[in-house]
């Protein structure tokens, strides 16, 4: 039989080399090619990095002229960031072990840097002026509803954009990326979210102002003056409500109520099985303590019902503020002489929440000075005769102002935002919240001080755990029988001066908790739950003098889990009370 001629075979094999040293330069290649434009889109970071951090002062510094210059800048070198993080290179690492962890950030990053210059900044710096991210202001007595209509397309256009890439970035996961890539992906996140709040932020004021500033129709809203002396988990007990009507931005108080006139003997509708069984049938019997729960709009309805029953009609909203936030409206206006004594914003919180008991003995004298004091310095804040906006900016940011409507369309705006006061909301991480068991106003000298930090595995970089450690101090140094009864008389259980209050930490959302320490010591507590959230619950005692350290341990019930902010409820003295969870790296 015939054989097959010998250079048949040999031509296989020299194609088969052939395709396989096609295929090793196709790899060599494509690597080269990807390494060239990593290296091109590494020589535009650091252009990217200073254009976007001058950009991002300028539209803080509502500086129109800097943002137009650094957006052209910014945008040549986003658009060359991009162009060197696309395409069929791209998507081909994005199925390569390692590589993938390293190339899906970098093409997320190169989205949304161009969209940010392009879709966010750019309409910006279009702008006649950045006065549409300015706090609106009092003119004679009146804020404009419609100060912020012009700017409102832009922004409404902006903020979908920056929404869209903020979620976008959320979604890449970096924990296996190298720190270079890491650091720099990180560092656009934050950018971007700085600058997504302040556009959020100017977006709903635009949306919100026209109607609750009375420019269609006057509005009607219950003022709640919280007590900080006597705390409630989002501030204190509401002392005292104000009805201010506010027609075309132009506010006029009328009818003050003391929280226990509103009182009726009977209990307000609404509450769930959920709420009375953590809080009490106190929530919806008494005034005093619709503001037990951390989420404010559920505490502005119940008000809104007492409000009601009281005036036979219901207000528009509720609006909740405190003596820390009325003394920083009233910032550096002139002290008033109010029965004697000597008011400004400077020591407005310690008038009202300390010296009036120790002034007048009388709990209707004391009533009587709270509604003067209210009366005359709300009115100067609402004519504009201090610095109200700015201060409300700091109240803001330390949870002391909030903002509820009865219009469900504005309401489902304001629900998500830190103005609407829901301090289980789904972008707090975690919370800290008290509420008083004493009766008494010794609550005053109890501060609270959180510490919340979390663990990032150093092998692969998950959030391996975390931890709030809460700090309650009993801050009264002297004679406890010097001090006023109303301050701290002695009830059942409860010696004189003695703090009594229940203590609750809102877990993370996807975590559980893993210890529960008072003082280095495993604690008694119960586990809630509340609107979806679940919380830890223990009773706090605390004597003048005497500190308690909290620490409750936490770990995510799967791999990667983000970290936020966390709230605590705001104390009796200025102080920051959203705080940045501080991370550090271990062994897992």
């Amino acid at each position: 039989m015939r054989q097959p001629p010998i250079h048949a075979a040999k031509g296989t094999r020299r194609w088969g080399w052939f395709v396989a040293a096609f295929v090793v330069l196709a790899v060599i290649g494509w690597g080269g090619w990807l390494a060239w434009d990593a290296y091109q889109a590494q020589a535009e970071a650091d252009t990217l990095q200073s254009s976007a951090a001058r950009a991002q002062d300028a539209v803080s510094a509502r500086d129109v002229e800097t943002l137009r210059t650094e957006v052209d800048t910014l945008s040549e070198a986003a658009n060359s960031f991009y162009e060197h993080t696309q395409g069929l290179n791209w998507t081909l690492a994005t199925y390569i072990p390692w590589v993938k962890d390293q190339a899906r950030p970098l093409q997320a990053a190169g989205v949304a840097v161009k969209a940010l210059a392009d879709d966010a900044l750019e309409p910006l710096s279009e702008l006649d002026d950045l006065d549409a991210l300015a706090n609106p202001e009092f003119v004679d007595g009146r804020i404009d509803p419609y100060f912020m209509e012009p700017y409102r397309p832009t922004l409404e256009q902006v903020q979908e954009v920056l929404t869209d890439q903020a979620e976008a970035l959320a979604e890449v996961d970096t924990s296996n990326s190298v720190v270079l890539v890491a650091d720099a992906f990180d560092s656009l996140t934050g950018q971007l979210n700085e600058l997504a709040t302040m556009v959020d932020d100017a977006t709903t004021l635009a949306q919100l102002l026209p109607t609750m500033l009375g420019g269609e129709e006057p509005r009607t809203y219950a003022v709640m003056l919280q007590n900080n002396a006597e705390p409630r988990a989002s501030g204190g007990i509401p002392g005292a409500v104000i009805m201010v009507t506010i027609d075309d931005g132009r506010p006029e108080i009328g009818d003050y109520y003391s929280a226990g006139e509103l009182n009726t003997g009977e209990s307000v509708d609404g509450a769930t099985d959920e709420e009375l069984a953590i809080f009490g049938a106190q929530l919806t019997e008494y005034a005093q303590t619709v503001n037990a729960t951390p989420q404010f709009p559920r505490a502005a309805l119940f008000m809104s019902e007492f409000i009601e029953r009281a005036s036979g009609e219901a207000p528009d909203g509720v609006i909740s503020l405190d003596p820390v936030a009325l003394g920083y409206m009233m910032g550096d206006a002139e002290p008033q002489t109010i029965e004697g004594i000597e008011v400004s914003g400077a020591n407005l919180a310690e008038v009202m929440l300390n010296q009036v008991y120790f002034e007048f003995e009388d709990p209707l004298d004391q009533d009587a000075f709270f509604e003067q004091v209210a009366k005359s310095l709300f009115g100067e804040v609402l004519g504009g005769g201090s610095s109200a906006v700015d201060g409300l900016e700091r109240a803001l940011q330390e949870n002391r102002f909030s903002v509820w409507s009865a219009t469900a369309s504005e309401e489902e705006i304001l629900e998500g935002t830190p103005a609407g006061g829901d301090m289980l909301r789904d972008d707090v991480w975690a919370g800290a919240f008290l509420n008083d068991g004493s009766v008494t106003k010794i609550g005053y000298y109890v501060d609270m001080e959180v510490a919340p930090s979390a663990g990032y595995c150093a092998s692969d970089g998950r959030v391996a755990s975390g931890q709030i450690d809460v700090t309650l101090t009993h801050t009264f140094e002297g004679d406890v029988a010097e001090l006023p009864d109303y301050v701290a008389k002695s009830v059942s259980g409860i010696g004189r001066g003695e703090f009594l209050g229940a203590f609750y930490i809102a877990v993370p959302e996807g975590y559980r908790v893993l210890s529960v320490m008072a003082d280095s010591e495993p604690a008694g507590y119960t586990s809630i739950d509340l609107a979806g959230r679940s919380l830890v619950e223990l009773q706090i005692r605390l004597a003048p003098g005497e500190s308690t350290q909290v620490s409750v341990v936490v770990e995510p019930e799967s791999s990667y889990f983000g970290i936020g902010e966390v709230l605590a409820s705001p104390g009796s003295k200025p102080s920051l009370n959203v705080l940045d969870v501080d991370t550090f790296e271990s062994d897992c």
